[in-house]
């Protein structure tokens, strides 16, 4: 045996919900990523991995779980910790 790796790939949490026109959750072009990863189901990976990521109705992550706050209409702005002038709004 040797100690040389094997590439694996690994597919994460790609969902209906995240695709238009039906996803309760779309962002526009959800759908377009599909076709490079049915691509890449092809190649001869040593192994395939996909993962979803679940939660349920009431979770904590859904802004209709907060107060004051509408899904789809409230934001919040991320920083970098290591680089202040870094920020993500989502």
């Amino acid at each position: 045996m040797t100690n040389q790796g094997k590439a694996a790939l690994v597919i994460v949490d790609l969902q209906n919900d995240f695709c238009p026109p039906d996803g309760a959750l779309a962002v526009p072009g959800g759908r377009d990523i599909a076709p490079a990863i049915n691509k890449l189901l092809d190649l001869p990976f040593a192994l395939k991995i996909a993962t979803r990521d679940f939660h349920p109705r009431d979770h904590v992550s859904f802004a209709s779980q907060h107060a004051e706050k509408q899904p789809f209409t409230s934001s919040h702005t991320i920083t970098n910790p290591e680089n202040p002038q870094e920020t993500q709004e989502t």
